[in-house]
């Protein structure tokens, strides 16, 4: 029987090595499939680019030969298809009449060029191809066309129309004369032919120009433009369509290394030639990321095999007391410890090879059968994952083999080493301190464990990047951490677990009943046995909890990467989306809310270019509903931090009474009026002029700015509509009896304003502009007074006080550039009349953008949201589109889904107040958004809102679906996708050797103590309490184990106490990307509750069947017999 049970043992640490290479293998295949379909495929095909080539046949023809050749060699198994493209350079000018003359700035350029199959995937719309050969002469040559519909519609042209290009511009009167035959469309632009790029049928930017592409045929274009003018250069360009679907894990290496050599081939060939595709970098990426998945995967493996391997330890452990007496009475007999051993091995040897030869074929069926289900990855054109033998699952088997045999020679050894005396005596008194305990070697232990895990830390994990190489290296030797941590926790069991044992012993002999003191008493006195047992419940409980953990965290990692870099629920990115188009897209059924996502990066002032930094602005309304966010982004909550932000954009309607609407100038007021004090600046200043300007803004949200008047004028008056002149200010009287010397009444205008903005206007802000180089110095202006003027028979009575300063301050300062603000003040010393007026105050000298102070729409500074380096409270003054925008920060988080802040310090704001901020101040603009997220109702059938919404919105959008980008992640092999049934599978055989050794183990020690249990029991323990002690006792060890084991396993996986204790958790190392930096977001380990749950049921089942053998052979007893044969 227990050659049987060692034979499982050696058999499942072969099979588990065996299935850790074949499940590797399905990995790398999934994994690869899974890359190169989550990408499209039109990038994944090779693009040659041979620029500045001359156009003459002969050095063309050379040309093809040899790139052609280089391409046949690197990548001819790979490529399915080849197209060529041909094309001039764009700078031969397009003139409609031949008549000699130079082509003047506004002509648009002509580019000629050719595809292969060009015919095939393009369909004439009126005309035909081009089919007559091109005509050369003295002055150039003719040739038939095609151009595309839209070219035709944007320059005005139709079949038969006739264009020159002029290929050379010192000489206008040799041209090529185009003939246009034909007018066409693409088949269909979204086919992989196209290569992402159908610009041949419409009007292309061509820097400040305009390019026309002209279809030539690939004969005519050389035999007519190439045969003419051979030094004219252009591109040449070669499309390779790939097979990727018939790479593998073997063939993907080679091919990436195929694409280098290809293109150094060609540069020597052809300098400066252009190989493009994404297929290289996808395949270094698909590398890397393999690289990392491998790390978690080979260390539960070996984990688990370390308890195998513990199990067969102790498997020999049990047989070593039935062959003690056959050791010993061989050395008796002259034979030596090395012969001995081997005649104990002996069959356990065997057992070993036939293990080697059976188990990669029993790992190969499991993997194919029972594991190759979990894994679902997104496959594309590359079908099933392939299953097959591999060199890899026999060298595999062999180590754990090997491995076992090793367990196998040192138990043997053991047995062997001792003669008939010793073996007699351990018998009599068995030893009380292990082997390990005697000669300090779990000591040795912890230290290799602290020396590898300060290795792991100092290195910051288990991978490195290399300094002259993109690739990741990991070292496997560090991997031995947690197998240290695994085996450091089982011997510091073992030293305390005898001293824990006594002292519970001590309570129970004084507190509690007889049948529960004699079975603690027995652990007490020998308690290296239990202590086995605890430290392999120990194991299988700590890796059970790992495996729970590494798998979901891995997976959850991935998921919440997807989750952070989309953001939104739907995202849509790549045309300007103004409010009739947010409208629009609100409006499609399934559509719940459309948040505008403004995202730019601007400059902190005046910290200058050194703090560029990422603002946000968006609808503090409607982002909770679609953006994804974690909890441990912020110490606050996500309403906590976008409170400020609601609160500051409760804007009123231009119908209320709100005072940040502006002052309200009444209806029919041909002019405005303002009483200016500026004796101190032309005082102080030797500038030659600075404009007063007055910002009225319209009920629809349009401003126009009138010009109050030059400040340092010698004699300010009214300015006329049209005239602009000054008028001598108006006589006193009533509130203007008494003058104040030095204040100047300006009084401008307001017909310009009142045809161009919807009624009613509101002066909203004053500033002031200069266009002299002189700098203004540091001065003061006061303000006060400032009227409606209009006719009397509107019941204006010709003039009245719109604002007097009087009331709460409603002014701001505009925001300067300088270190020192500019200030705005309402007091006493600045009245005209009344009681107060307004005082404007520099210290930084003017420069020539504009000063001055408004009303501002909403609460100034703005409140902002700020991430890393930013402090509650702080003020920042962003550059947004050449302004500034001041904010302080009301809220910190740490992470914004969509941004990496270890790049990029970043701001999130209202885009609402940013904007209406912006139109308040001159010269302040806000464009459109270009993204939005969506939020999609609940139910609502995705793919069907999705197409509706790309209906609305231009053809080159980008449509990014979180859902879709979650599931991928989910399903990535190399991300944990799967991964559950070969943690099950680990377990399944971990919970099988902990059965049977809890069976075993009690087994024998109900017949080694079955004196003891029989001397208890007559004197007066009954069968139940007898079995009840003996429950006890398997108790206490499955309580020790199965508890410290889940604490191990905690800090394996996710790290004990939220991920820190002494030592981060195992899986936090593994927190990095395949190019080597941090995971955005940060890992947050989790364990999976059902995974955890089964194995420490299924621990918790194996000892209560072991239990049932136990009480069955403690049943079986005969006191009689016992007493009989112990006197």
């Amino acid at each position: 029987m227990l050659l049987a049970i060692t034979s499982f043992g050696i058999l499942a640490a072969v099979t588990l090595m065996s299935v850790g290479a074949v499940y590797s293998r399905v990995l790398a295949e999934g994994g690869l499939q899974h890359s190169l379909a989550t990408v499209n495929q039109g990038g994944l095909n090779v693009h040659i680019l041979a620029q500045n080539r001359p156009l003459g046949p002969a050095d063309y023809q050379h040309l093809r030969s040899q790139v052609e050749e280089i391409s046949q060699t690197h990548l001819g198994h790979l490529t399915e298809g080849l197209e060529r493209l041909g094309r001039t350079e764009g700078n031969l000018p397009v003139v409609f009449q031949n008549d000699g003359n130079e082509p003047d700035g506004d002509s648009p350029m002509g580019r000629p060029f050719f595809l292969t199959d060009f015919e095939q995937h393009a369909r004439i719309i009126e005309g035909r191809w081009p089919e007559n050969a091109p005509v050369l002469h003295e002055s150039g040559l003719d040739m038939e066309i095609a151009i595309g519909e839209l070219t035709a519609i944007g320059m005005g042209l139709s079949v038969g129309d006739q264009i020159f290009l002029v290929p050379f511009e010192s000489d206008p009167g040799e041209v090529v004369g185009m003939t246009i035959v034909g007018l066409m469309e693409a088949v269909d632009p979204q086919e992989e032919y196209w290569m992402f790029s159908p610009a041949y049928f419409s009007v292309q930017p061509y820097g400040e120009e305009v390019l026309l592409p002209i279809y030539v045929p690939e004969e005519y274009f050389f035999s007519g433009i190439g045969a003419k003018y051979p030094s004219l250069v252009g591109d040449f360009a070669w499309f390779l369509f790939l097979d990727v679907g018939g790479l593998t894990a073997d063939t993907a290496g080679p091919a990436k290394d195929a694409m280098a050599e290809m293109e150094t081939d060609i540069n020597k060939q052809f300098p400066r030639t252009l190989v493009l595709t994404a297929l290289k970098n996808r395949i270094l990426s698909y590398e890397r990321t393999l690289t990392l998945a491998r790390i978690p995967l080979f260390l539960f493996i070996s984990l688990v095999v370390v308890v195998i391997l513990y199990f067969l330890s102790l498997i020999m452990g049990l047989a070593a007391r039935s062959q003690a007496d056959e050791a010993g009475l061989l050395r008796s007999r002259g034979a030596g410890v090395f012969q001995v051993t081997g005649l104990l091995v002996l069959g356990e040897s065997i057992m070993v090879l036939l293990a080697v030869a059976v188990g990669p074929f029993l790992a190969l069926a499991l993997v194919r059968y029972l594991l190759l289900g979990t894994i679902n990855p997104e496959v594309g054109d590359g079908g099933p994952i392939p299953v097959g033998i591999t060199a890899s699952m026999f060298w595999m088997g062999a180590i754990g083999g090997i491995l076992s045999l090793g367990v196998l020679a040192i138990s043997g050894w053991s047995r062997a080493r001792n003669g008939m005396v010793e073996s007699l005596a351990a018998r009599a008194r068995p030893p009380t301190v292990p082997f390990v305990h005697r000669y300090y070697l779990d000591a040795l232990v912890l230290v290799a464990f602290a020396l590898v895990i300060w290795q792991v830390q100092d290195r910051d994990g288990f991978a490195t990047k290399g300094l002259t190489s993109n690739s990741l290296n990991v070292d496997y030797t560090l991997l031995l951490a947690p197998v240290l941590g695994l085996v450091g926790a089982a011997v510091v069991t073992l030293r305390i677990l005898p001293w824990l044992v006594r002292l519970i012993a001590w309570l129970s002999s004084r507190l509690g009943p007889a049948w529960i003191a004699f079975p603690l008493v027995r652990l007490a006195r020998d308690p290296l046995p239990h202590g086995s047992l605890v430290v392999i419940l120990l194991l299988a409980t700590a890796l059970g909890v790992f495996g729970a953990a590494f798998q979901t965290s891995l997976s959850k990692s991935q998921t919440e990467q997807a989750l952070y870099r989309v953001g939104g629920d739907v995202v849509l990115d790549g045309q300007p989306f103004t409010e009739s188009l947010r409208q629009s897209i609100g409006s499609i059924m399934g559509v719940s809310s459309v948040t505008p996502v403004f995202k730019e990066q601007v400059t902190l002032v005046p910290q200058g270019s050194s703090s560029r930094t990422i603002l946000i602005a968006t609808d503090p309304v409607t982002l909770p509903n679609t953006l994804w966010f974690r909890e441990d982004f912020s110490a606050s909550t996500l309403g906590d931090l976008l409170s400020p932000l609601h609160v500051a954009r409760q804007i009123s309607s231009p119908a209320s009474g709100d005072p940040g609407l502006g002052i309200e100038i009444p209806e029919g007021s041909e002019a405005l009026g303002v009483w200016v004090e500026s004796t101190g600046l032309t005082a102080t200043t030797v500038a030659r002029e600075l404009n007063l300007w007055a910002r009225v803004e319209g009920s629809g949200g349009r401003n126009r700015h009138v010009l109050v008047g030059d400040l340092l004028a010698a004699r300010p008056g009214v300015s006329a509509p049209d005239t602009r002149l000054f008028e001598p200010a108006p006589a006193a009287g009533s509130d203007d009896s008494q003058p104040v010397a030095d204040w100047r009444y300006h009084k401008v205008s307001l017909e310009d304003a009142v045809e161009a903005l919807d009624p009613p206007l509101r002066l909203v802000a004053f500033f002031m502009s200069r266009q002299a180089f002189t700098r203004l110095p540091a001065s003061t202006i006061l303000v006060d007074d400032i009227t409606a003027v209009g006719p009397a028979a509107n019941g204006l009575g010709g003039e009245i006080l719109i604002e007097g300063f009087e009331g709460a301050p409603l002014w701001v300062e505009m925001p300067n550039r300088g270190d020192v603000p500019d200030r705005v003040e309402v007091t006493e010393a600045a009245a005209r009349s009344g009681g107060q007026g307004l005082s404007f105050s520099w210290d930084e000298p003017f420069s020539r953008l504009p000063r001055g102070f408004m009303i501002p729409r909403g609460s100034t500074p703005l409140p902002a949201i700020g991430g890393p380096g930013f402090q509650v409270g702080q003020s920042v003054r962003p550059l947004v589109n050449g302004q500034i925008v001041p904010m302080t920060i009301t809220g910190l988080v740490s992470f914004f889904p969509t941004v990496n802040p270890s790049s990029r310090p970043f701001l999130i704001a209202s885009m609402d107040d940013t904007a209406r901020y912006l139109k308040r101040i001159p010269g302040g603009r806000f464009e459109p958004p270009d993204q939005v997220w969506l939020s999609l109702d609940r139910g609502a059938d995705r793919d069907s809102v999705i197409e509706a919404v790309n209906g609305v919105v231009r053809p080159l959008v980008i449509i990014r679906d979180r859902q879709r980008q979650v599931d991928l992640a989910r399903r990535d092999p190399l991300a944990g996708g799967g991964w559950n049934g070969l943690t099950l599978l680990g377990m399944a055989a971990i919970a099988v050797a902990v059965l049977l050794t809890l069976a075993l183990h009690g087994v024998a020690a109900v017949r080694t103590g079955r004196v003891d249990l029989t001397v208890a029991q007559t004197l007066g323990l009954s069968r139940l309490q007898l079995v009840g002690s003996l429950a006890l006792e398997r108790l206490v060890v499955a309580v020790l184990g199965i508890g410290v084991g889940a604490w191990v396993g905690l800090w394996l996986g996710p790290g004990v106490w939220g991920g820190r204790w002494m030592f981060r958790g195992v899986l936090e190392y593994l927190d990095i990307t395949p190019r080597g930096r941090p995971v955005v977001p940060p890992m947050t380990p989790a364990v999976e509750d059902w995974v955890a749950f089964v194995v420490v049921a299924g621990l918790a089942i194996a000892t209560l069947l072991a239990f049932v053998f136990v009480a069955v052979a403690a049943r079986r007893l005969r006191p009689t017999e016992i007493l009989r044969m112990g006197e």
